[in-house]
């Protein structure tokens, strides 16, 4: 492993494995752009048969096609949808990654990139590894991405089969200040909970 890419610092946060909620709030960003990208595709794609006027006709082979089989016009609707998504976000996610090396939109606001173990930025092929075992990860209840909370090097179960990691890009900082009214806080919520527990035990005496 690459010691000046991927390394801790006590200073800065850039080279340090990047947390759950972070990342998170990365693939959110990234979901909702290539949701917003599909509806504009959708938009276009419908103005283009009807300028054709494509559109009666793709209408009434599905109409046909669902009265003879009633519930094969919301599968298609349904499978039609999700395998548009998958595939603009496949093409989103291999190009931003392999041209930007380990980034996305939602990463470069989050100030996040995804790095080889060693710090060498994806390849395509590992690039395009890490989407399918992402996928895969998400299946069991999402269990392969939650791993993210308990391991050390916060590492899901696609990190861990495309031997990639995700780390802080930026030279952040933590808020000490930040952390200091965090630590009085609970400090306080300790000992407010210890003092009520002396008084119940003193009235029952």
């Amino acid at each position: 492993m690459s010691s000046s890419t991927i390394a801790p610092s006590n200073s800065s946060l850039q080279g340090q494995y990047a947390g759950f909620i972070s990342r998170f709030i990365a693939i959110i960003v990234d979901i909702l752009l290539v949701t917003l990208v599909l509806l504009i595709v959708g938009l276009g794609a419908q103005l283009i048969l009807q300028f054709f006027r494509l559109d009666n006709l793709i209408s009434s082979a599905i109409n046909s096609l669902t009265q003879q089989y009633p519930s094969f016009g919301d599968i298609l609707r349904i499978l039609t949808a999700l395998g548009s998504f998958y595939f603009i976000f496949f093409l989103y996610y291999i190009t931003l990654h392999t041209v930007s090396g380990g980034l996305t939109i939602g990463k470069m606001l989050m100030g996040l990139r995804v790095v080889r173990m060693d710090g060498v930025p994806l390849s395509l092929g590992r690039s395009t590894r890490r989407y399918f075992t992402f996928l895969l990860s998400a299946l069991p209840l999402f269990l392969g991405l939650l791993w993210v909370i308990i391991d050390d090097q916060r590492q899901g179960w696609h990190d861990k089969l495309s031997n990639t990691c995700v780390i802080y890009d930026w030279p952040a900082q933590e808020d000490e200040n930040f952390l200091v009214r965090v630590k009085n806080r609970f400090r306080y919520a300790q000992e407010t909970r210890s003092r009520y527990e002396g008084d119940d035990q003193g009235g029952v005496g």
